[in-house]
């Protein structure tokens, strides 16, 4: 019973982030969601001999289907901080959750992380925390706003999160809340993943390119 209160709720709330964050293009793809696979682990074709912890996820011309409404995105990092409820550094241990909300058809994703470094909110180092994003995981792709990456596991991440609904949270800004990091921890804002649309929010200003975790951390929390 609490789990079906929880999808209920959930999906009155995702009814109104669908609004807030854009409206869903048709993708011409099947609603009836693949069998997962796991797709390449690193953002390099690394010898198999190779055990790679990090899933750093590679820009895939296969995503997308949603658009953002640029009314809800920020122009810079500092922004985004500023917006975000909780601002943590964590890895991504589960994602074996979707949904379709009827009769809106809105395509949902959960994943649990854990958290390493909070830099604000109210959770803590080893905390386990509910994130929601609007969005599909297929095969070898994602259907999402902006053609972002959705969260799956074992990707290390630094998420700008809303406030906790129920034991949930949502991300940040649409997709702009989730900046993904490699093996040698450089951080990768949206604007890598997401197609330059011409508008002043095509990245962060602060944010032009990849830079190292060091360099987000001490922009951020000094």
């Amino acid at each position: 019973m609490k789990k079906q209160f929880a999808v209920l709720a959930m999906s009155v709330l995702l009814a109104v982030v669908l609004v807030s964050c854009g409206q869903i293009k048709d993708t011409g793809l099947s609603s009836q969601e693949s069998d997962r696979q796991e797709p390449a682990l690193t953002e390099n074709n690394a010898p198999e001999t190779v055990k790679n912890t990090v899933y750093f996820p590679q820009k895939n011309p296969n995503s997308g289907g949603m658009m953002a409404n640029i009314s809800s995105l920020s122009t810079s990092v500092r922004e985004m901080y500023e917006k975000a409820n909780t601002v943590i550094v964590a890895t991504v241990v589960k994602d074996d959750e979707q949904w379709r909300s009827e009769p809106s058809g809105l395509e949902n994703a959960l994943s649990d992380v854990v958290v390493e470094e909070v830099w604000k909110g109210d959770c803590s180092v080893g905390d386990t925390l509910t994130v929601h994003e609007t969005g599909w995981r297929y095969d070898d792709h994602d259907i999402s706003i902006g053609g972002e990456p959705i969260l799956r596991k074992d990707m290390h991440v630094i998420l700008f999160l809303s406030q906790d609904y129920d034991g949930i949270r949502g991300v940040c800004g649409c997709y702009q809340g989730k900046i993904f990091l490699n093996e040698q921890e450089i951080a990768y804002p949206f604007s890598y993943y997401v197609e330059d649309d011409g508008t002043e929010f095509a990245s962060f200003s602060d944010m032009t390119e990849p830079i190292s975790l060091d360099d987000v951390r001490q922009m951020l929390t000094e």
